[in-house]
C-alpha cells in the first residue's frame, strides 16, 4: 500500500509529526504535508546499518562524538546505539612566544590558516573512521536576539562553511561517500529537555539558581546525558576512551558546585564544559530517533506517532470518509411519522 499523509489531518498535528522527525514546522499545512512526506519517504530508502559522526561547533570547544547506530533503535532495548569515541578539543590555540624581547605573536583566524586547520582536523581525525553521515550543529550570527553580530560568532561560521566545503571536496573526488547533514540546534533540546515529554525526567537533576532559561536549558541536557550514562539502557559505551570519558563526566557532574573543575589529577581526559559533550552526543541520538520515527511512520502510517488507536488498515482519512458517507446515508433515510 502506497504512503499517504491523511489529508484530515489538522496542522498542529502536522506539526507534531514534524517535530517529531526532526523536520522544520513553519509553513501553511500544504508546504507541510509535502515536506513530511519528501522526508519521509527519503527515509525508507535511507542506509539502516549507519556510522554517525556528530559535530558540535567551536574553535575553542569543538566537542564530537561517533555512534554506530543499528538497524533497528528502540530505547531501553537491545541492541543499543554504541559510542565509538567521545571527545572534546580545541582546534586552535593562542601561539607562544619563543624569545621574551619579541613581539607576541597574535592567533590568526583568517581563511587559510582555518582551512588548513579543517583539512587536517578531518582527514587525520574524524574521518578515520569512515562516518556514513556527518551531522553539523547549524550557526547563528546572532545569539538571544542581540542586534550585534560579535566577531568570535564569526569566526565559528567561517570555520562552520569551511568544514562543509573539504567534506563536499572529500566525496566530490571519491575520498568519502557519505552524507552531510546540518541540525539546528533549535530542534535538538526541544526534542530532549522535559518540557517537550519526550523523555523520562524523573532521577538525577539539579536546581539550578540562575533565572536565563538558556542556562537552565543547558543545564537539563547536561542532567539528561548523566541520567543516560547511569542508566546504561539508551547508549552503550564502546571504547576505554569512551569510558573515561564516561567515568570523568559522571564524576564532574556529582561534584558540589564550586569543585574543582577541568582535569582530575591522575586522568587524561578534560572534561572541561560538560554541555559539549552533552550537545554532540543528544544532537547524534536525536537524529537517530527522528530517522527512525520516519521510518515508522512510513511502515505503520504516520497514526503511530500520533498516538492516535486505529483499526488495522484504518487511516484517519478513512474513518473520516467512513463518518460522511454516514451522514449522508442518515439523511437520505425517510423519517419516521410520529
Amino acid at each position: 500500500m502506497a504512503f499517504k499523509i491523511p489529508s484530515a489531518l489538522r496542522l498542529q498535528d502536522l506539526k507534531l509529526l514534524a517535530s517529531k522527525c526532526g523536520i522544520a514546522l513553519s509553513g501553511t499545512k500544504p508546504v507541510l504535508q509535502k515536506r513530511l512526506y519528501d522526508e519521509i519517504i527519503r527515509a525508507g530508502h535511507a542506509p539502516r546499518q549507519t556510522r554517525v559522526l556528530s559535530i558540535d561547533m567551536g574553535i575553542r570547544n569543538l566537542a564530537f562524538c561517533i555512534l554506530d547506530i543499528p538497524p533497528t533503535v528502540v530505547i531501553n532495548a537491545e541492541p543499543l546505539p554504541q559510542i565509538q569515541a567521545w571527545h572534546r578539543l580545541s582546534v586552535s590555540a593562542a601561539p607562544e612566544a619563543t624569545d621574551d624581547s619579541s613581539a607576541p605573536l597574535k592567533e590568526a583566524f583568517d581563511p587559510a590558516t582555518l582551512s588548513s586547520i579543517a583539512y587536517l582536523l578531518l582527514r587525520e581525525r574524524l574521518m578515520l573512521k569512515n562516518p556514513t553521515h556527518i551531522l553539523i550543529e547549524r550557526q547563528r550570527f546572532r545569539s538571544m536576539g542581540s542586534k550585534h553580530i560579535l566577531e568570535w560568532t564569526i569566526r565559528v561560521n567561517l570555520f562552520e562553511s569551511i568544514i562543509y566545503a573539504v567534506l563536499c571536496t572529500l566525496k566530490a573526488e571519491g575520498a568519502w561517500n557519505g552524507e552531510v547533514v546540518g541540525i539546528l540546534p533549535g530542534r535538538v533540546g526541544p526534542f530532549w529537555i522535559p518540557d517537550a515529554g519526550i523523555i523520562n525526567t524523573e532521577g538525577l537533576s539539579k536546581v539550578r539558581l540562575a533565572k536565563s532559561a538558556k542556562v537552565q536549558n543547558k543545564g537539563k541536557k547536561v542532567d539528561l546525558v548523566r541520567r543516560w550514562l547511569d542508566a546504561g539502557n539508551v547508549v552503550s559505551l564502546g571504547t576505554d576512551q569512551v569510558k573515561a570519558t564516561a567515568r570523568q563526566y559522571i564524576e564532574k557532574w556529582d561534584r558540589a558546585p564550586g569543585g574543582i573543575k577541568g582535569r582530575k589529577k591522575g586522568t587524561n581526559v578534560d572534561t572541561g564544559k560538560l554541555d559539549d559533550f552533552a550537545d554532540c552526543l543528544l544532537q547524534g541520538m536525536a537524529w537517530v530517533k527522528w530517522e527512525e520515527n520516519k521510518r515508522l511512520a512510513l511502515n505503520h502510517g504516520v497514526e503511530q506517532l500520533l498516538d492516535i488507536p486505529t483499526r488495522p488498515n484504518k487511516s484517519i482519512g478513512q474513518k473520516t470518509e467512513d463518518k460522511v458517507k454516514e451522514k449522508k446515508l442518515a439523511r437520505k433515510q425517510p423519517k419516521k411519522l410520529k
